[in-house]
């Protein structure tokens, strides 16, 4: 939805958490990048403004990227969070999702790269 990009920091791999992720699958740090990757992506299409993707599961989401268990790994890192509303719809939410993912953080990062390549160029 908030675009056909997302941002990754270069040193995810070594990331305490996305470690921690990896041992607890017993993954390679590396794979675990693209795992994350691959779920971010999908939340960027599916998620809404606020970072919720109702009517889907951890189960849901650990077959998206086919791993058994992903999704409750990355919840216990703090990284996806499961949720039930008082009218009973269920799903997922990326918590942060308007610092990193929204619309609005994909320009304030677009913004900050053109300034900086501004600065280097004068």
């Amino acid at each position: 939805m908030a675009g056909d990009w997302i941002a990754i920091r270069t040193k995810l791999g070594t990331n305490p958490k996305t470690i921690r992720i990896a041992n607890e699958l017993d993954l390679p740090a590396p794979h675990v990048v693209g795992l994350l990757v691959a779920l971010w992506g999908w939340g960027d299409e599916f998620a809404d403004e606020d970072g919720n993707v109702p009517g889907v599961s951890f189960d849901d989401i650990s077959r998206v990227v086919g791993v058994e268990g992903f999704a409750l790994a990355v919840s216990r890192v703090g990284w996806l969070d499961a949720y039930s509303t008082k009218s009973g719809i269920r799903g997922v939410k990326f918590p942060d999702w308007e610092e990193y993912m929204s619309q609005s953080a994909k320009r304030r990062l677009q913004e900050a790269r053109k300034k900086r390549r501004q600065r280097r160029q004068s």
